[in-house]
C-alpha cells in the first residue's frame, strides 16, 4: 500500500490545472451540497407520510448523521485506501444516488438503509473536498481555497433547507 502523500492529487504532479481543479470541486461541492440540504427536512417527512412517529421520524436524521460522524472517524483508514478524487466522486454518488430511492417505499426500514448510504456519501464529500480545497490552494492562497469551499458548501444551505419543507 502506498502512503498517503502518493494517494493523494497534487496540482505539481501533472494532475488538472489548479484553478480548473478547484472550480470543478466548488462546483461538485455545491452540488453534493445541495442534495443532502434539499432532503435533510423532507425525509423526515417522508417517513412521517408512511406512518413513523415520533423518534422514527426523528431518527432519520440521526441516522444520518451517525453515518456522517463513523465514516468521518474512518478518515485515517480511507486516506491510505482511496485518491481524494476517487474519494470525492464515492461520496458524490452514494449521496446523490439513492436519493431517487425514497419515492419507492415509506418503510422506516428502506429510508433508515437509504439514509445511511447518504450519510457515508455526504461524509466523504466533506473530507475530501476540505483537503481538495487545501491541496488545490495556490502558495499563500490557503485561507482563499478554505473560504471558497466553505462558501460552495454553505451556501445551498440557505435556499434548500428552509425550501425543501415547502411542499408540507
Amino acid at each position: 500500500m502506498s502512503s498517503p502523500e502518493h494517494r493523494h492529487h497534487h496540482p505539481a504532479s501533472g494532475g488538472p490545472a489548479p484553478v480548473a481543479g478547484m472550480v470543478v470541486l466548488l462546483v461538485v461541492t455545491f452540488l453534493a451540497f445541495l442534495n443532502y440540504a434539499a432532503l435533510l427536512p423532507v425525509v423526515p417527512m417522508w417517513a412521517s407520510s408512511g406512518g413513523a412517529e415520533g423518534v422514527a421520524v426523528g431518527s432519520t436524521t440521526a441516522v444520518m448523521m451517525g453515518a456522517t460522524v463513523a465514516t468521518q472517524c474512518a478518515a485515517p483508514v480511507l486516506f491510505r485506501l482511496l485518491q481524494l478524487r476517487e474519494m470525492m466522486i464515492l461520496g458524490a454518488v452514494l449521496l446523490g444516488a439513492p436519493a431517487p430511492f425514497y419515492a419507492l417505499s415509506t418503510d422506516i426500514g428502506g429510508i433508515t438503509a437509504l439514509t445511511v448510504l447518504r450519510g457515508v456519501g455526504f461524509a466523504l464529500v466533506v473530507i475530501a473536498g476540505a483537503t481538495l480545497a487545501a491541496d488545490l490552494a495556490k502558495t499563500g492562497r490557503l485561507s482563499s481555497s478554505a473560504s471558497l469551499n466553505g462558501a460552495a458548501a454553505a451556501l445551498p444551505n440557505l435556499a434548500a433547507l428552509a425550501g425543501g419543507g415547502l411542499g408540507r
